[in-house]
């Protein structure tokens, strides 16, 4: 299987993890829950019969009165759009969703939507966002004793890590929500951990515990209703049987998958099941019975619009006809596979703030040009109309020309203000996250990229001082923490901001891992001693990493790596306690690891673990 099919699958199951099992009766006096329920059980594999079923239910929903039903509603038909493709439409769902978010007051329904946006945001490809809403997510279901959401967040987070390939990581995560499962006798939601967890172990390469957790999911979804979960399922065996050698039981699941999805409209999985066809055709030698499957693969991602779908299948169908001899028609296929490829590198580092930025600047423009167009074609017309002297022409002339300058001026000096807003966060004043990434674009093809270090921070229990103090205290608090960061900033020349929420990213230069500890400890203290209004406490945690010295996996920004790292350390200093943080130092300069290895380099010696407990 391709890298690219197996991502496919493996994001579809995140997506549906939670509503595997959520059956519920449905007739035509439904409850509003009811129908909600309905829809998510169809948004899958029937996506647009939940959209027929969503839409009038949308229509008749007041966003004031009853705000999380259309989350839940928008969200449903945002997955449908989705999975059919219209990912224009599905973007306009998704900002819905999070302006209703500032209307819901229940803790409850807070996770549960963030949750949403989560997955919605991982479906597009945004996982540095999607990790984001998760963990506020989270903060929210701890502090509140929500035990049933904990179960989902922990598997969410454990299969965004999967995907990445912590799997060690991700295992910790599934394992948590397994224990909580187990606690409360929840037979059911048992089930899709496993099976994340299974695709976790064929990530790891332990196939054999993969099939164990596998093989125990087969006879639930044998249940009426359950025919697109058996279809995945069913596929993801036959790789894993044929990654083994067992071709015929592959054959086999390949074969009964197939049957199921002939009668499901889900291009895009069906599509990575084609592709995994033609590869084992390929392998045994049945050239012909490639071709064909790797066409239909082709023809089938490119019905789902889905890019990650079409970038596979065009991987497959290449390799397919450089085996039968075809050079020419294989280099046209990658030729449009890396033409797709740059161009989803291109939007995801494309910027909304830059393109609100760009629009505003390109109307103001057009709106002063043409203000002075109007001045001067009044002005010819008075000059031809009166036939002044030549010296009143002159004047006149000079005059229009003043007010050009100045209207220029008036407009360069308005850009830079649009400028400094777009760069700036407006609670703070510190840099915000569009500049921040600039920093980091800078310092890593700068001369001194190997001495950069990069730290994210988070305050401690944040969302207590909102709810005990309200949340004027806490915009306060951000206030002055953002002062003693910018005293710090000042002090040590390095470049500081405001990632989102309460969590802050620091840049600076160190030349030894003594330098990097002594910097962290000094902010945590600063932070420490702050002593806001009603005497609150703070404390912060954090985890820092070296910008370079890293491998970037596909489809990441150069650094990505630092910032997936500094995030892991980050979590793992929330759990030691909190007020303290973890870090690594190379202790070669030369080794290139990727951030899933980071656990197998610490224990070889490659990478030094720092650190400092509550």
């Amino acid at each position: 299987m391709t890298r690219f099919a197996t991502h496919s699958k493996n994001a579809l199951a995140m997506l549906a993890a939670m509503l595997l099992f959520s059956l519920a009766a449905y007739a035509e006096s439904a409850t509003l829950k009811e129908q909600l329920d309905r829809c998510e059980q169809l948004e899958h594999g029937q996506p647009e019969q939940a959209i027929e079923l969503i839409e009038p239910i949308i229509a008749e929903l007041d966003a004031q009165q009853q705000p999380f039903e259309r989350i839940r509603a928008v969200g449903c038909r945002a997955w449908s759009l989705g999975v059919l493709g219209q990912l224009e439409q599905k973007q306009r769902d998704l900002e819905e969703i999070k302006q209703l978010l500032a209307l819901l007051t229940e803790p409850e329904q807070q996770s549960q939507s963030l949750r949403l946006i989560a997955t919605l945001k991982h479906r597009s490809g945004e996982t540095v966002e999607s990790i984001e809403a998760l963990k506020q997510a989270l903060e929210i279901a701890q502090n509140n004793d929500l035990t049933d959401d904990l179960i989902p967040l922990y598997t969410n987070l454990g299969i965004i890590h999967s995907e990445a390939k912590n799997h060690a990581l991700a295992i910790e995560h599934y394992e948590l929500a397994l224990e909580l499962a187990e606690q409360q006798g929840n037979i059911q939601m048992r089930l899709p951990i496993l099976y994340n967890l299974g695709l976790t172990y064929r990530g790891a390469d332990q196939l054999d515990k993969a099939i164990e957790a596998f093989e125990q999911l087969l006879e639930p979804l044998e249940a009426p209703g359950m025919e697109i979960r058996l279809a995945s399922l069913l596929s993801v065996l036959g790789s894993i049987y044929r990654e083994q050698g067992r071709l015929e039981q592959a054959q086999a699941n390949y074969e009964r998958s197939a049957a199921l999805h002939a009668e499901l409209n889900n291009p895009a999985e069906r599509s990575a099941l084609l592709i995994d066809l033609s590869y084992m055709a390929l392998e045994q030698d049945r050239l012909q019975t490639a071709l064909d499957y790797s066409d239909e693969a082709l023809s089938t991602a490119r019905e789902s619009d889905y890019s990650m779908s079409i970038r596979g299948a065009l991987q497959a169908r290449a390799r397919v006809l450089e085996t039968a001899g075809r050079a020419d028609e294989a280099l046209e296929l990658l030729r449009e596979f890396n033409q797709l490829n740059e161009e989803h590198l291109i939007e995801q580092q494309r910027s909304e703030l830059n393109e609100l930025q760009a629009q505003i600047g390109y109307e103001q423009q057009a709106l002063e040009l043409a203000e002075l167009r109007t001045q001067q074609q009044q002005q010819q017309h008075d000059l031809s109309q009166q036939r002044l002297l030549l010296w009143a022409g002159a004047i006149i002339a000079i005059l229009i020309l003043l007010i050009v300058i100045a209207a220029l001026f008036w407009q360069r000096l308005k850009h830079r203000e649009l400028t400094q807003l777009s760069r700036t966060d407006q609670l703070t004043g510190l840099p915000n996250r569009h500049r921040i990434m600039n920093f980091l674009s800078e310092a890593i093809h700068s001369d001194n990229a190997d001495r950069y270090v990069l730290l994210l921070l988070d305050l401690d229990y944040f969302k207590q001082i909102n709810d005990e103090h309200g949340h004027d205290a806490g915009d306060r608090a951000l206030f002055e923490v953002a002062e003693e960061m910018r005293a710090f900033a000042n002090n040590h020349q390095v470049d500081i901001g405001r990632w989102g929420g309460e969590e802050f990213l620091i840049l600076f230069q160190a030349d030894r891992p003594e330098d990097a500890v002594q910097l962290t400890t000094e902010l945590l203290d600063r932070v420490a001693s702050i002593r806001g209004e009603a005497d609150i406490r703070l404390t912060a945690s954090a985890g820092f990493a070296p910008l370079s010295s890293l491998q970037q996996l596909p489809d990441q920004r150069i650094w990505e790596p630092a910032l997936l790292i500094a995030d892991q350390l980050l979590f793992r200093a929330k759990k030691a306690g909190r007020n303290g943080f973890f870090g690594v130092w190379p202790t070669s300069y030369s080794a290139r690891i990727q951030p899933h290895h980071l656990d197998d380099a610490i224990e070889s010696g490659v990478y030094r673990l720092l650190q400092r407990s509550a």
